[in-house]
């Protein structure tokens, strides 16, 4: 529901009720550029308390709305220190990985043939992309 202004086609507030139209026009005209009574002639009107019954309910769900996107913001910045966290362990895990492929590589340098050594790499560089293919579709 959106909300409209208030205009005096809105509030109603004719006719006036019946007492005033007792009173001389004079004596209306200066009740009338009293600020304090007529603001608390219009408050006092129906229209008007609906009207602000509903602004009201409007404000309240612009809260609750702003507390769950607050609560999401909340949500994704703990989501994103995890993965940042996890990031770096995958990056000192690769590092490691790196490291212990440089090594096994070395060791079957030492005591392979080059023939053997290429024939050995390249089934273990196979193995580790199917498995890579695997790993990644799965996520």
């Amino acid at each position: 529901m959106s909300l409209q202004p208030l205009t005096i086609s809105t509030l109603r507030p004719f006719p006036l009720p019946k007492k005033l139209g007792t009173l001389p026009a004079d004596v209306v005209s200066s009740l009338a550029s009293l600020y304090e009574l007529t603001k608390g002639f219009v408050m006092s009107l129906q229209t008007y308390k609906d009207h602000e019954e509903a602004v009201l309910r409007a404000i309240g769900k612009s809260v609750d709305s702003l507390n769950r996107i607050i609560e999401l913001l909340d949500e994704c910045a703990a989501r994103t220190e995890q993965i940042c966290a996890l990031a770096k362990q995958l990056d000192l895990l690769y590092r490691e990985f790196l490291s212990l492929e440089t090594y096994q590589y070395q060791l079957l340098s030492a005591n392979c043939s080059t023939n053997t050594l290429k024939a050995r790499f390249e089934k273990r560089t196979k193995e580790f992309d199917a498995k890579s293919i695997v790993v990644a579709r799965s996520r």
